[in-house]
């Protein structure tokens, strides 16, 4: 009954700051929604037992990947009058649309799976989505992929580096 409570207030709290997050005008204060839906989001991984998963939404996510869109932001430091230069007259209407269409889906998809929710499957290995079978499957089975993606990241460092260099010249 608490974990329930748990969960529905911070899925409330992650869809309260992701509204929050596409209706600011300010892009700081829109990254600044999102560092604060990821938040919620960890918790909610948390309730679901996936605590390496919780840890790393904090740290990439609202730690390193934030970081360089809030350094975007600032270093593109575009006017209010660029914003709104570029918004055609109804695009919201279309925005509204599409929204309302999602919260339909939404509806009718919360409703349709509350009556084909199967059953546990009792073949899950106890020591699936913890912190030590995710290592073992990172450094054995993907350790490429891992490489890959430390590299990627790497380079985007560095390349943000040489965009605020080549901007601070």
């Amino acid at each position: 009954m608490i974990l329930d409570a748990l969960f529905l207030i911070n899925a409330l709290l992650a869809v309260g700051f992701a509204v929050a997050m596409i209706t600011r005008k300010n892009p700081i204060y829109s990254a600044l929604c999102l560092i604060a839906t990821f938040f919620p989001l960890a918790f909610i991984f948390l309730l679901l037992w996936a605590p390496f998963v919780a840890m790393i939404q904090i740290m990439v996510y609202a730690g390193a990947i934030m970081v360089l869109f809030v350094f975007v932001i600032m270093m593109i430091n575009t006017e209010k009058q660029e914003l709104e230069a570029g918004k055609p007259k109804w695009y919201r209407r279309i925005a509204g649309a599409i929204a309302f269409l999602f919260v339909i889906v939404g509806f009718y998809s919360i409703v349709m799976g509350i009556n084909s929710i199967a059953p546990v499957d009792s073949s899950i290995k106890e020591e699936f989505g913890s912190t030590a079978a995710l290592g073992h499957l990172i450094f054995d089975k993907y350790l490429i992929q891992f490489e890959l993606v430390s590299v990627l990241i790497l380079v985007a460092v560095i390349g943000a580096v040489f965009l605020a260099k080549k901007n601070l010249d």
